[in-house]
């Protein structure tokens, strides 16, 4: 089933709102669940997007009974450093690669034994919270600061961004995704992990033809 998802979009159940579309919370690749916000007086709650009926830039309907409603975990991320001086957390980082592969380390919500943050997250930890705050960096060099506006998902795999001046980049472009900044329009590379890079052994200086290379082996690499 194909979702249309847009920050704002009132959400209604039996024919009453009960909100607005906050967030959209995207687990290993997957959008599996929202956030809808009733406004000052009552709780945003984090609802699973499988009781989602029909959803459109308009309306979305929630097939779920008041009771049900309430019954669904109060959405919160509440962070504190404990000692921000010495340590200070990584922003989390995703490249699409990451996200796609289910390769996943939250590196921006460390556990309690680093001491840099603790973090209280009705959220998996792996999981990467999308808003209406989050940024579009276009790394083709494009200059237009542009935000997040909404999600076309398909069986909960995201498959458009939908950007505030209404344009779509397909879900492939991106590659690299937070919770704060999704970089589009750069190159996909794959992470070089730190066990990885130290087991690498410079072989610059010798010649091609003792490596055992051919000139259409050759094939250039990025930084």
């Amino acid at each position: 089933m194909i979702y249309t998802l847009i920050f704002g979009t009132p959400v209604q159940s039996s024919d009453k709102q009960i909100g607005r579309l906050e967030r959209i919370i995207v687990d290993n690749g997957i959008a599996n669940q929202v956030t809808i916000n009733p406004g000052l007086l009552g709780t945003e709650r984090v609802v699973p997007i499988t009781v989602l009926e029909e959803t459109s830039a308009d309306v979305i309907r929630m097939n779920a009974s008041n009771d049900e409603w309430k019954a669904f975990a109060a959405y919160q991320m509440q962070q504190s450093l404990s000692n921000p001086v010495e340590d200070t957390p990584n922003l989390s980082a995703l490249t699409t690669d990451q996200v796609v592969a289910g390769g996943i380390t939250d590196s921006s919500h460390p556990t309690s034994d680093t001491g840099a943050r603790r973090t209280q997250r009705t959220v998996g930890d792996t999981s990467v919270v999308l808003s209406s705050r989050t940024k579009i960096v276009d790394d083709t060099g494009a200059t237009k600061q542009r935000c997040l506006k909404g999600l076309v998902v398909d069986t909960g795999r995201p498959q458009q961004l939908v950007l505030d001046d209404d344009s779509a980049v397909p879900f492939e472009a991106i590659t690299l995704l937070d919770e704060n900044q999704i970089h589009i329009g750069g190159a996909h590379q794959a992470p070089v992990l730190g066990a990885d890079q130290e087991g690498i052994t410079p072989t610059l200086e010798q010649p091609l033809a003792e490596r055992g290379v051919n000139d259409d082996q050759i094939v250039s690499r990025g930084e």
